[in-house]
């Protein structure tokens, strides 16, 4: 807070057992101006009524979004001049999801405050930033301004053939899972059949399985690229250029 960095964390963070208000007043323990904190809280619940007619409730009682309105909330009681926010879209509502994203660009855009902001939810990521970084592992596999990356997220990589890349790979994995099961289940069959003929499993009904296991896990699996702020293999897959 004394550097001016507030965070808003994954999973809300609230203090479960103190009241809204009281949660507010932690947001401005390191400041001294009690004009400016009780004009704060008053714009803070104007913006989110909700918290206004739960003030002396207890924060552990509200539901996932009024928590996260709080968590939202309390950061900014700090007039941090950079404020981080770890997935604020997780385990919301739509609805929540888009009220908060709504707050977010309005203190941006009328408190000009910097926000760094790590979202899996690519499409209202995008919505609200100016620049985006996708990454993969912890490394930085592309970047640029929310616009392009927004474009480029329009226009998708098409697979060849009649289908679209994400139904023909969700068709190809699901042929591959069948043909797969059908591999084990006829040889799990045909050993049961021949345990229950001759009584024993013999070197050679061991050498067929293991011929079989290697057909069946013969051709290597496709791999697709992830990353906080995209919620598409086959976006990812284009942007980084793999």
């Amino acid at each position: 807070m004394a550097a001016g960095v507030s965070l808003v964390p994954q999973g809300r963070g609230t203090f479960a057992k103190l009241s809204v208000d009281d949660n507010l007043h932690v947001g401005a323990a390191k400041r001294r101006d009690r004009q400016g904190i009780k004009e704060d809280l008053a714009r803070w619940y104007e913006v989110f009524p909700v918290l206004a007619s739960r003030r002396k409730q207890m924060a552990g009682t509200l539901s996932g979004g009024e928590q996260q309105m709080l968590a939202v909330a309390r950061a900014l009681m700090s007039r941090p001049r950079l404020l981080l926010c770890d997935e604020p879209s997780l385990g919301l509502a739509p609805l929540i999801v888009r009220e908060v994203f709504n707050v977010l660009q309005r203190v941006n855009t009328e408190q000009q405050m910097a926000m760094l902001i790590v979202e899996q939810n690519a499409e209202i990521a995008l919505g609200i930033a100016s620049r985006a970084y996708l990454l993969e592992a912890g490394e930085v596999v592309s970047e640029g301004t929310a616009e392009s990356l927004r474009e480029k997220r329009r226009c998708p990589p098409r697979v060849p053939g009649l289908l679209g890349a994400p139904v023909q790979v969700f068709l190809e994995r699901l042929f591959d899972g069948i043909s797969n099961g059908a591999i084990y289940a006829a040889l799990a069959l045909a050993l049961v059949m021949v345990f229950r003929g001759t009584g024993t499993i013999n070197f050679a009904q061991g050498e067929m399985a293991l011929f079989t296991t290697y057909i069946a896990w013969g051709s290597p699996p496709r791999t697709y690229l992830w990353c906080c702020a995209c919620s598409s293999p086959q976006l990812l897959a284009s942007l980084s250029g793999r």
